[in-house]
């Protein structure tokens, strides 16, 4: 059955690419409205616990999650005065962000 089935899909190989093309652009058509859609929400359901759990976290700490960044500062040997020095330095800079909750060294 499948070797009839591919002995007819090659001998009609530009209508069935025609047909292919024909049906991706009409379901690009229907499809195009559903990214709009989605977009409110993201990849986060809202009505699951995980992301109301998370929610109600960053309302009460007033900061996300998660990190949002992580610097890293290459500054020799650690336990040296220079390179606290040097982590200060950016620690300062990074909590001086509006965007910055905690900083953390």
């Amino acid at each position: 059955m499948l070797t009839r089935l591919a002995g007819w899909l090659s001998a009609h190989a530009r209508a069935v690419l025609i047909t292919a093309v024909l049906g991706a652009v009409i379901a690009g058509a229907f499809g195009a409205s559903v990214a709009s859609t989605l977009s409110p929400y993201g990849a986060d359901d809202p009505s699951t616990q995980s992301v109301k759990a998370r929610d109600r976290f960053q309302h009460a700490a007033g900061r996300q999650l998660d990190a949002g960044v992580v610097a890293l500062v290459h500054s020799g040997d650690v336990a040296s005065a220079a390179a606290r020095t040097a982590v200060g330095d950016v620690a300062h800079t990074l909590a001086g962000a509006p965007d910055v909750a905690r900083v953390v060294t």
